[in-house]
């Protein structure tokens, strides 16, 4: 037992080397929504993202529930979450080396715990729940290995309540539980179930599969009462990204990912190769760990979800693993049999050799210097809490650093946060997206080269800050765009209740002023329904012009109809604005508003409450654009 526990505390020592040494993960934004959940949660505002929207994004509930207990206690969440994630891959690779060390190959358990630490696709999830998950992965696995099932299933429940894949080692685990204790025998043709006769049902063997129900239910329960389901939204959105052709699928993802790490995983790879062909030889139950990560693979295919490098977290418990297990097999090489300075001499040499070769690939992966985005989302976090209100919504496609440093109302493009989003992410059509959302301030960074080319965003919003920070996208700005209407309330609203074409309803238009500044925007808000749940037609436009003598345009917007996606005949607002040009006539102009088809270019006919055509446009009354 000492010995276990120097081991141990060793391998705990090595983890947090790895993690002090590679302190700037690669995977920035994305546990920041977790720990935006335990901020929530311990703070009392609830376990939301954002206060009073019951949607469950965190793909980790089990995780944000402990950090929340310590955020209760008033430690900083970020950094307990980085040092958990990273005591959990010491456990987990302790636990590597447990599992060998049962099948006599301690000293291949030491290789494969010594390479799990320095795996680059696992050191850049510091932060996140994965070191968590794969130390109760591990624990259930070894667990049922040395016949705790009930201790197994009761880890494995915490498992699937950290991420709900966890399921996938609990069925491996149950299906063999129950290859070993349901035996068939077909006498005289007679169905007949050994140990579980149904005259006579053995209570014990149903023990560890009641243990794991009652560690789940109670989260079931709330889970489904509280948000409306126990699964996380997140997993539409992974499936939406890779439909929308923008992300590869996981299955092409992977490929790509073993293709780019060859330099380490081809090593790794052939000396696990070794390690499953002893296992297989020896017919070890340590299979499973083997089992695990293939069906890890192939359910993610299945799901079809985006690829992510953090996926394949449970594939290589596995890969160290047998690849310890392949160096270990060294010394039944029978002419090194004879010389025990050469048998630890060459064990000692390939086990240095493959770990130095997975730290140098950590190391070029470039996770010892601060990272330029949490910088850059950092600075915009700031920005927004010294300038925009505190009722405000911020939208954005990446928002873990900026909701947690921000703690106002935050949306993504993507849907992670935000499931309204997700039809929109499938269909590529992200702009109508951020004009459903219609946030007072909309944060692109540089790939988001679609949003300053929409025409209604560049009417509706106009960027307000810049922020350059060296490394960030190649020195490319993060920029904070805010709303033409930010900050201002309504001040008048004109009752309409008309019909384009009997069916786009104009229910009324809110202006904020009569009066505005040449160069300036003139915000004004369409409060809109859809009268059926047909598609409209993708060539409908409104225009709003400003309309002087002569019928002459001094300033106008043109913009498609914003996409519903679904159409649910349900009120929306769609937020517009009118760019004043800088050099536009002073004066009084008359506001109109009109809806046409772009390819006839011919005005739709609108008409009033009783059904009757009223005309083509609308007259709003006078605006007057000031020098």
């Amino acid at each position: 037992m000492k010995r276990q526990i120097f081991i141990l505390l060793a391998f705990l020592f090595a983890a947090f080397a790895v993690g002090s040494f590679f302190r700037y993960p690669l995977v920035t934004d994305d546990p920041y929504i977790t720990y935006r959940y335990a901020r929530n949660l311990a703070s009392g505002v609830g376990f939301v993202y954002n206060a009073g929207e019951r949607v469950l994004s965190t793909t980790a509930p089990l995780y944000a529930i402990l950090l929340a207990a310590f955020g209760f206690l008033r430690a900083d969440i970020p950094t307990v979450g980085y040092w958990l994630s990273v005591a959990g891959l010491g456990v987990a690779a302790f636990l590597l080396y447990a599992l060998a060390a049962s099948v006599k190959q301690t000293a291949g358990g030491i290789i494969a715990g010594a390479l799990l630490l320095a795996a680059p696709a696992l050191v850049m999830t510091f932060g996140l729940e994965t070191g968590f998950y794969l130390a109760l992965g591990l624990g259930a696995l070894t667990a049922y290995l040395t016949q705790r099932v009930t201790l197994a299933l009761a880890l494995g429940a915490l498992l699937t309540l950290t991420r709900n894949d966890g399921i996938i080692l609990v069925g491996i685990l149950a299906l063999d539980y129950l290859g070993r204790n349901w035996k068939f025998q077909i006498p005289n043709s007679k169905f007949k179930i050994q140990n579980w006769g149904f005259g006579n049902w053995n209570v014990k063997i149903f023990r560890p599969f009641l243990v794991y129900l009652l560690f789940l239910l109670p989260w079931l329960l709330f889970a489904a009462v509280y948000f409306g389901s126990p699964f996380p939204f997140t997993l539409a959105a992974k499936i939406a990204q890779a439909q929308s052709g923008l992300w590869d699928p996981f299955a092409v993802g992977f490929l790509k990912w073993a293709r780019d790490n060859f330099a380490w995983l081809a090593p790794t790879l052939a000396f696990a190769a070794v390690g499953i062909v002893w296992a297989a030889r020896a017919g070890s139950r340590v299979l499973l760990l083997l089992a695990w990560a293939i069906l890890h693979l192939v359910a993610y295919s299945i799901l079809g979800v985006a690829f992510y490098a953090w996926y394949v977290a449970p594939f290589l418990p596995a890969v160290c693993f047998f690849a310890g297990i392949g160096v270990a097999q060294i010394d039944a090489l029978p002419f090194l049999r004879r010389n025990r300075f050469l048998k630890y001499g060459a064990l000692i040499g390939c086990g240095a050799l493959l770990v130095g070769i997975t730290l140098r690939a950590t190391y070029d992966a470039g996770m010892t210097k601060p990272s330029p985005k949490v910088a850059a989302y950092q600075r915009a976090a700031e920005w927004l809490a010294q300038n925009a209100r505190a009722d405000a919504t911020v939208d954005a496609l990446e928002v873990g650093v900026i909701g947690y440093f921000d703690e106002r109302r935050t949306l993504d493009f993507v849907g992670l946060v935000d499931p309204m989003r997700v039809p929109y992410l499938r269909a590529q059509k992200f702009a109508d997206g951020v004009r459903r959302a219609h946030a007072e301030y909309v944060i692109m960074i540089p790939p988001d080269t679609w949003l300053p080319q929409d025409v209604w965003f560049q009417d509706a919003y106009r960027a307000v800050e810049k922020i350059r920070v060296p490394g960030f996208y190649g020195n490319k700005p993060l920029v904070i765009y805010q709303r033409a209407d930010a900050g201002r309330a309504p001040t008048e609203k004109i009752a309409l209740n008309v019909a384009f074409e009997k069916r786009i309803e104009l229910q009324n238009i809110e202006l904020f002023t009569r009066a505005i500044q040449r160069g300036a925007a003139l915000p004004l808000k369409l409060n809109l329904r859809a009268r059926d749940r047909d598609a409209i037609s993708d060539r409908w436009k409104f225009t709003v012009q400003l309309v002087g003598a002569e019928n002459r345009v001094v300033a106008q917007t043109d913009n498609f109809y914003p996409a519903r996606l679904p159409e649910d005949e349900k009120p929306f607002a769609d937020y517009q604005a009118v760019p004043i040009p800088a050099d536009a006539p002073p004066g009084a102009y008359d506001l109109i508003l009109a809806m046409y088809d772009a390819q006839a270019n011919e005005r739709l006919s609108f008409y009033d409450a009783n059904g009757a055509e009223a005309g083509d446009f609308l007259n709003l009354g006078k605006v007057e654009i000031k020098e």
